[in-house]
């Protein structure tokens, strides 16, 4: 065994969080892609959230057969931030990653981003990720290959909304003691992902495609709106005080993110309800904030404040939207094209 060998076994150990409920079809493609990791020192830490489609009695039978798996139930479904939360009071890692069930990940996934901490002493590592929607792949093509301060990193996260802690490794020394707000069901995430990068000494990048979200139906990044998403405003506004104090010269990036987080609750919704009118409502009273924000290019307020008044109108909305859709479909791209 040569060195580079001997890492991948005997260097820190990483903490894998994998929330699980109601994924029965999608567990043991999950627990393939980490068994498989060419980084071997993990642990699997898969959280229970009170599924009722068997997904339970799985994760047990892979605990059993796998030394390096530790199942935890919860007694009432609580929330894949209850579930986080619940991992990570349990993880025992230098390192200390989440992945969703129904996603799947390269081989080599965990060594690459722990390689990058190591090369860069940094706190934080973020790779590049591709979507899979209905047999249809997008891939991010923001390409970084860089390690920048807290600043920078929260700069381009707004700029680019790259929101998922999924694709990220994070020193557990960078994120002791910061845990997922349990009352946010919609832009946790979000708020979680800031909280860890004003903590860290470096954020590092190198954006290859590695982590693969599956965009099932009705997965936490395809759904139907319910009255919990209205939480993501919750978590922008906390997002916006949060900047504030750290870095002033961002409170007009965060009033855009609040814009943002309005147009993509409403694009949700599916029926003229009472919530859409007044979200719409509150949506258009912020035009003159989006008029004067000067983070937004003139280009983008004439287009941000046109979608404004455009969703205004519901019926219209929904014909154009569904027009769109039928003559614009998803554009597939070749993963080659997200190499640095």
């Amino acid at each position: 065994m040569n060195d580079k060998d001997d890492c991948k076994y005997n260097c820190g150990l990483l903490s894998v969080i994998v929330p699980v409920y109601n994924v029965k079809s999608y567990l043991e493609r999950c627990i393939m892609c980490l068994e498989n990791q060419t980084y071997k020192n993990i642990e699997i830490i898969l959280v229970d959230d009170y599924s009722t489609d068997g997904s339970a009695e799985l994760c047990d039978e892979f605990r059993y057969k796998y030394t390096n798996i530790q199942v935890l139930h919860q007694t009432s479904n609580k929330g894949v931030s209850a579930a986080r939360n619940c991992g990570l009071k349990k993880a025992k890692g230098l390192y200390i990653t989440f992945m969703d069930p129904d996603d799947f990940i390269d081989v080599d996934l965990y060594e690459f981003l722990i390689d990058l901490i190591k090369q860069n002493n940094a706190d934080i590592s973020v790779c590049g990720n591709d979507d899979y929607y209905e047999g249809v792949v997008i891939c991010n093509q923001k390409i970084f290959n860089d390690t920048v301060t807290p600043s920078e990193a929260v700069a381009r996260t707004f700029k680019y909304r790259l929101w998922s802690s999924s694709m990220q490794i994070f020193t557990k020394k960078c994120i002791n003691n910061i845990y997922y707000d349990e009352k946010i069901s919609n832009g946790e995430d979000r708020l979680f992902l800031i909280k860890a990068f004003y903590k860290a000494s470096k954020i590092t990048y190198k954006t290859l495609p590695k982590y693969h979200y599956y965009h099932r139906e009705q997965s936490a990044g395809t759904k139907i709106f319910s009255r919990k998403d209205l939480s993501l405003l919750k978590a922008c506004e906390e997002i916006k005080i949060m900047v504030i104090n750290n870095n002033p010269e961002f409170g007009k990036m965060a009033d855009k993110n609040i814009d943002f987080a309005y147009m993509q609750l409403i694009r949700m919704m599916q029926k003229n309800t009472s919530e859409r009118k007044e979200l719409v409502n509150s949506l258009i009273k912020r035009v003159p904030l989006i008029i004067k924000n000067d983070f937004y290019s003139q280009i983008e307020k004439i287009r941000t404040i046109a979608k404004v008044l455009f969703i205004y109108n519901f019926s219209i909305y929904k014909i154009v939207e569904n027009i769109y859709y039928m003559l614009v479909p998803r554009r597939k791209i070749n993963r080659n094209d997200c190499k640095l």
